[in-house]
């Protein structure tokens, strides 16, 4: 059957202007020596950001570092090429300075040929080192744009422990990608002061994480009960200051607070925490969940009333805004919260005396005061509803936009026909 469609002048020009606005299609390639289910913060970033690039309509290639000594190359559900290039790695977290070097000498020699075959128009190295190192010979071999983006342990003066044997050369084996990448972003406001303070001529793009809001929401109705449920995510490590948690719970012990605790996480501190949870009373229960799978983050999220994020340096944080997406009341130091928070307390409880006293107290105010619990849970949920993952790719999208002239944008093409002025044309539908 044969039909016929009339669009008006104005409906013609809405339509165009939706096409023109539209981003245009890009090959991507991503180079990170972390990528799920290995790696944290910036490997699940990563994840999320590609994912919602490829439901863009971006073509994605991803070359990360797998565990074990196996290669393995696959086409994901999200419809991304994902490559895991085998160095022995055995630990899903935080991988030692030797095998951060391994990943650099594998990036570095195997991602020609992938890059080569997947032509991109643009490459993104997730930290300067090892990938935006790695990614240099590439970007001159290839004649391909260079992203570096800084996540936080590349930028010096963030995180000195993650380097081990390698800190004195951290600042020679970042220098030469901040100043050759074509283009340099960092995941926050912080780290773009830190890296302004390490090279001042490189001001970085803050291009900061996003959340998805669909997977992350609160639950139907909390429960009321008198026990406080509170909820710790990250690595065990001093920078996170969990000891000062552990140390808050036995706080609240001493003052007959009852509270549940859940450490989503691993570390070397893990021994201390649990040795320090064993001379709890009942009253206060502390469960350690080792690193909880991606797929089950929403759910465990949604089981605590409160997230604490302590962390002495941070970007942006996913487990910041996963937490309140799932509508949780945050307490948190300044350094990491404060970009998204904002200098007040509507969204989030602040700790500017960092003690474990300190800590306990607030969490008893918060297990006494159900009203600004719930106050705070609506707050943080709303905030959070404004940092989408699809508003980070439409930025990303804008800034690869001068680094791809090979990409022809629609409007220099006559895509459309543009109806009469005396009212309407006509377009045959099947």
């Amino acid at each position: 059957m044969i039909g016929q469609e009339t669009i008006s002048l104005s409906d013609w020009t809405n339509r165009a202007q939706l096409l023109l606005d539209a981003p245009q299609p890009l090959r991507l390639s991503f180079l990170c020596h972390e990528f799920p289910p290995l790696g944290g913060g910036a490997a699940t970033a990563l994840d999320q950001l590609t994912r919602t690039l490829a439901q863009r309509g971006h073509a994605i290639q991803i070359v990360t570092i797998g565990l074990g000594r196996a290669s393995t190359m696959e086409a994901d559900p999200a419809g991304r090429w994902v490559a895991r290039l085998g160095v022995g790695r055995k630990k899903l977290l935080a991988p030692s300075a030797w095998h951060l070097w391994r990943s650099y000498r594998a990036l570095k020699r195997q991602s020609h040929r992938l890059l080569s075959e997947f032509q991109p128009d643009a490459m993104v190295a997730y930290f300067a080192f090892p990938a935006g190192r790695a990614a240099l010979s590439l970007q001159k071999n290839l004649q391909v744009p260079l992203v570096a983006f800084l996540r936080g342990s590349d930028v010096p003066g963030f995180s000195n422990a993650r380097w081990g044997a390698f800190q004195k050369a951290q600042r020679f084996l970042v220098r030469d990608v901040w100043a050759n990448a074509d283009l340099l972003l960092a995941n926050g406001q912080s780290l773009v002061r830190l890296a302004e303070a390490f090279m001042p001529e490189r001001r970085p793009v803050n291009l900061a994480n996003g959340v998805d809001t669909q997977r992350y929401y609160p639950p139907v109705r909390r429960t009321d009960g008198k026990t406080l449920d509170v909820l710790f995510v990250g690595q065990l490590i001093e920078r996170k200051r969990c000891r000062e948690l552990l140390a808050a719970m036995h706080w609240l012990d001493r003052h007959q607070v009852p509270a549940r605790l859940t450490v989503a996480g691993d570390g070397p501190l893990r021994a201390e925490l649990e040795a320090m949870a064993a001379k709890l009373s009942p009253r206060v229960q502390v469960q350690f969940a080792g690193p909880v799978a991606r797929q089950r983050m929403a759910e465990l999220y949604r089981g605590h009333e409160v997230l604490v994020h302590l962390s002495r340096a941070e970007g942006v944080s996913n487990v910041l805004l996963e937490g309140m997406a799932s509508g949780l009341c945050v307490v948190a130091s300044r350094p990491a919260a404060g970009e998204v928070c904002g200098d007040g307390e509507e969204h989030c409880v602040y700790l500017d005396a960092m003690t474990s006293e300190r800590l306990g107290q607030t969490l008893a105010e918060l297990a006494g005061d159900l009203d600004r619990r719930r106050q705070l849970q609506v707050a943080a949920r709303t905030l959070a509803q404004q940092h989408q993952w699809s508003q980070v790719a439409a930025r990303l999208e804008e800034h690869l936009e001068p680094l791809c002239p090979q990409i022809i944008p629609l409007r220099q093409h006559d895509v459309l026909r543009r109806p009469d002025t005396a009212g309407s044309t006509q377009k045959k539908a099947a």
